[in-house]
């Protein structure tokens, strides 16, 4: 445990940041179960505005899922073998392997998931032999589960580098983020607007800086 520690800091160090909130960061660390949070100013058209939770952090890389950008499908219409599904939304977890499917749960008991954050009863993933039968039988509670198109991906060291030229806020996720009825720029207001003061004035910002 404590080699892959060092390994971790090695490709994932503590970073001093020069962000709004020095102490977000510094017990905020990026890591499973925390929030990527663009910075306004961050233009990339796949995480412009974007609320990102960590599934996975590890030197191998990261790995996360967009939790505001609904996609135009629903989970039945993916596939001829999930037509019988029901027509749950699906959300554009991000722009790689954009022909997979993903699911963040609150069934821990469901065979095969990983946990995000046992504390917000968060879970990634499982035998989807086991989800498909529950939902059929109506088992599954649409409000406890999302489902993605394709998912979010760093390399190592590419997020250490994005961090320092400041793209993300790093906060805490909750819950009611990841099941919220807005999953849209809505989303991206409210996360800032209950981090704090700092980040509450930063969405006092134009969407688009050219405005001012």
């Amino acid at each position: 445990m404590a080699r892959a520690g060092r390994q971790r800091l090695r490709y994932f160090p503590r970073l001093p940041l020069n962000s709004y909130n020095p102490l977000i960061v510094k017990h905020f660390h990026p890591k499973r179960g925390r929030l990527l949070v663009a910075e306004p100013m961050l233009f990339d058209p796949n995480f412009r505005h974007t609320v990102v939770l960590i599934t996975e952090f590890s030197r191998h890389g990261v790995v996360g899922f967009i939790l505001n950008r609904l996609s135009e499908f629903r989970l039945n219409q993916l596939g001829k073998d999930l037509e019988a599904l029901p027509p749950l939304p699906v959300l554009w977890g991000g722009p790689v392997e954009t022909n997979t499917l993903h699911y963040i749960h609150q069934y821990k008991d469901l065979p095969g998931a990983q946990p995000i954050s046992p504390d917000e009863n968060l879970y990634w993933g499982g035998d989807f032999d086991v989800l498909f039968k529950a939902l059929l039988k109506r088992e599954i509670d649409p409000n406890r589960i999302r489902f993605f198109i394709g998912y979010s991906g760093w390399r190592p060291l590419q997020l250490n580098d994005e961090l320092h030229r400041e793209s993300w806020f790093i906060l805490p996720v909750r819950q009611e983020y990841v099941f919220t009825e807005t999953p849209n720029l809505q989303l991206w207001y409210r996360v800032l607007k209950e981090s704090g003061v700092i980040h509450r004035l930063i969405t006092l910002f134009p969407p688009n800086p050219m405005w001012n």
